[in-house]
Formats: structure tokens, sequence, C-alpha cells
């Protein structure tokens, strides 16, 4: 039997072609305003609209997952995401542009339910946190790219082919999926199948609502608030506290490959340890809040704002990974599902975030701003540990 890599692969594919509609909007934000005639306040609203969105998609999304099975759920993602990507390089206003990229947002709360599928049922148990780390690693692997590429694309209309060519990328995600006839079962017998559906993939109940499955879902909710904010505003932070435009920019990015590598690494670790998962987010969680604390005092000492940028991307923004993948590893009986309820509180929280960041610091400063990322992303790390409790009472009750 041959399981993991493939599917593993097209999990990491469509978890980054998922994050494109939102990230290729705002990294080319300046260019499509120009054309469309939007600021700064626009662009916030789109991003939040975004999130909520797809916070709001994500529970109904976790449920027709674990119905349809993982495969045909990435057939939906890819589908969804061709037409969000054609319809934004066709955009003439902001209005059509907001609504094709809500038909992104309803693909990216399909792909975490239907890749966390996937690896729970195709990749070995002791492989597992690795392949979790790979697929979560996908995020800042994005940013990064985008990044990267944004150059070739400032032309006139160039921000219409940056959303062609995405939509080409997911033409060849689709092909991927559709073509891929291996019947692909439970790796080493780690979870049990409850039945299948008309394709022979198996399926999970629906699950009832569980206060250890809520409670987590606050923490990881609470921790997006804070994470949410450091990718939109660190930058603009950095140059107002002494950094050229160039110097933010290279932060950002050290920041994004620390926090890639610490997916992996976490992963792999979580390979080797095989408990204690979610004891380990709350640790990376707490020591996170002190780099967004030390992003509050960093004004004006550039060497403080390194050291704090790699803490608060490193720890406060690499839980995710881990956290994706004991959530998994604990509602074995209806893993999509399970992702789905904290994938959607999380949307809300990543909706939320900037918004809350960007009123305060209008009404007080960045110091307050950070401080209160440090609070919710502490507080993010309580409801964890307390939600690990409540699910080592249920697990002992049984």
């Amino acid at each position: 039997m041959v399981t993991g890599a493939w599917p593993t692969t097209l999990a990491v594919a469509a978890t980054a072609l998922s994050n494109m509609p939102i990230w290729v909007f705002t990294g080319l934000a300046p260019s499509i305003g120009a054309d469309l005639n939007f600021g700064e306040l626009g662009l916030g609203a789109t991003a939040a609209a975004f999130f909520a969105a797809a916070g709001l998609f994500a529970v109904p999304a976790g449920h027709a997952v674990e119905r349809m099975g993982w495969r045909r759920a990435m057939i939906v993602v890819s589908i969804l995401l061709i037409v969000s990507f054609t319809g934004m390089s066709l955009a003439a206003n902001l209005a059509v542009l907001v609504c094709f990229l809500l038909v992104g947002s309803l693909g990216f709360a399909f792909t975490h339910p239907s890749t966390g599928l996937t690896l729970a049922q195709t990749v070995d148990l002791h492989r597992r946190g690795m392949a979790f780390g790979l697929k979560q690693a996908a995020l800042p692997l994005t940013t990064l790219l985008v990044g990267a590429t944004t150059p070739l694309f400032l032309g006139v209309n160039g921000w219409r082919w940056a959303f062609a060519s995405s939509a080409v990328l997911s033409l060849a995600f689709l092909w991927a999926v559709a073509t891929e006839h291996r019947r692909w079962v439970f790796a080493n017998g780690t979870r049990i199948p409850l039945r299948t559906n008309n394709h022979g993939e198996p399926v999970a109940p629906r699950p009832r609502p569980q206060p250890p499955l809520m409670m987590l879902a606050a923490g990881a909710g609470l921790g997006c608030i804070a994470t949410a904010s450091i990718g939109g505003f660190l930058v603009v932070y950095a140059v107002s506290a002494g950094l050229t435009q160039t110097q933010a920019g290279q932060l950002l990015a050290i920041g994004s490959i620390v926090c890639l590598m610490s997916r992996l690494a976490t992963g792999w670790f979580a390979d080797r340890r095989g408990r204690g998962h979610l004891r380990v987010v709350a640790i990376m969680m707490l020591a996170g809040s002190l780099g967004f604390l030390l992003l509050a005092v960093a004004y004006g000492r550039p060497w403080l704002l390194v050291v704090a940028a790699g803490l608060a991307f490193g720890l406060g923004w690499a839980w995710n990974g881990l956290f994706a993948f004991a959530v998994v590893h604990n509602h074995p009986e209806f893993p999509a599902a399970a992702t789905g309820v904290v994938q959607s509180v999380m949307g809300m929280g990543s909706a939320v975030g900037p918004a809350l960041f960007g009123v305060t610091v209008s009404v007080a400063s960045y110091t307050g701003a950070w401080t209160g990322a440090a609070v919710c992303l502490a507080l993010g790390a309580a409801f964890m540990l307390q939600g690990r409790r409540l699910l080592a009472r249920a697990v002992a009750a049984r």
C-alpha cells in the first residue's frame, strides 16, 4: 500500500492556492486600488470580509467534506478557486472583485477540512506531524512567493495577469486531483473507517458540539486575533520605527522564513514526541506573546525589532500547524468537521484582529496595539490548556 507522499503534496498545494486570492489582492493592492479607485479603507474592509466569510463557511464546509470525502472536496476547492481568480482578473470595479474574492473565501473554507481529512486518512501516524507541518508551512511560503513575484505584475493591468496566472495554477491542480485514481485507505489502521460514501471513500458521522473542541477553538481564535495583525502592520510599524521600506520588507521576509522553519520543526518533533501537542501549542503561544510585548517597546530600537519579530513569527505565528495536527489527532472520528469548527473561529479572529489593531493604533498607539495582541495570544494559551484538560477528562470518561 502506498500512502502519504502524493496526497500530502496535494494538501500542500491546496493550502497554498487557497491563500492566494487574499494574498495576491493585498500584495498588489496599490496597483488594484489605483485602477479600481479604492484606498486603505477599501483594502481593510475587503480583507476582513474574506476572513469573516471563510469563518462563516467553515463549519458547513467541514460537514460537507466528511460526507463527500477528501478527493471530491479538493475538486470543489479547485473549481471555486478557478472561478474566483478568473472573475477577479476581469473585475471592472471593487464590488465585482469582492464578490469573486468571496468565492475564493468559500474555497479557503473547504481547504482546511479537506486537507486535514486527506492527511488523517493517507499518512501514517508517525509521519503525520511532519505532514501537517508541511501543509501549514505553505501559508508563509505563499506570502514569500507573492512578495517575490510582485515586481513581475506591476505594469499596466499587471494585477489582472497575476490573478489569471493563479487561475491557470488552479486549473493544473484540478487536473492533478481529477486524474488521481488510486484508492487511498487508512494508513496503518490508525483510524477506523465508520462508513463509506458512494465513491468508496471513508466518511465520518456528523459530530455533536463538544466543550473541549469549543474551548480549543476559542483559544485558536484569540491567537488569530494577534497573529493576523503582524503580517499586515509589521512593515508599516518597522518603517515608522526607523527602518527603510526595503529593510522592513526584508524583516517581513525573514520572519516568514523563521515561521516556515518553525512549523516544519514542530511537526518533525511532534512525530517523535507522540503526545502533549496541545501543551506545546500553549507554550509556543505564551512565548510568542513575549515577542509581541517586545514589539511594543521596540520603537527606535532596530536590533530589538528584529529579535521581537523573530519571536512573534517563530513562535507566536508558528503554532497553527501543530494545532491543526492536534485537532485531527484528538478527533479521529470526524477530523474534517472538527477542523471546520476551529477554522470557523480562527477565521473570525483573523477578520477581527486587523480591525481592532488598526483602531487601537488610531485611538492610542502601536504600543497599545502590540500589547493588546500579546494579551490575546496569552489568553489563547490559557484557553488551550483548559481545552486540553477538558479533552483529557472526556477521554478518561469513555
